[in-house]
């Protein structure tokens, strides 16, 4: 008779640690992005990163209405990449 290897992981795990794992440097990347987008602007000239309307103020607000969205995105990236572990964990 043989024994399986305990050593050796299923199938489903190996996937749903890549998938967490996925999930963590997504969210890593959308994080920079996120600053990115809130910290590049220039005030100066016509055109240029954030110049969406005429007033500054009404930029600013752009601006980090949109960096904003994108770290509400990588908590989403976040909790996905821990239900992931999580459901690895559970199997």
């Amino acid at each position: 008779m043989t024994t399986p290897d305990a050593a050796v992981p299923e199938k489903s795990e190996i996937s749903m640690g890549f998938v967490a794992g996925l999930c963590y440097v997504g969210a890593l990347a959308l994080v920079g992005v996120g600053f990115y987008t809130m910290f590049t602007y220039q005030s100066w000239g016509t055109e240029g990163p954030g110049r969406f309307v005429g007033g500054d103020a009404y930029n600013y607000l752009i601006i980090a209405t949109r960096g904003v969205g994108w770290m509400v995105a990588a908590v989403v990236a976040a909790i996905l990449g821990l239900g992931a572990q999580l459901a690895n964990k559970g199997s």
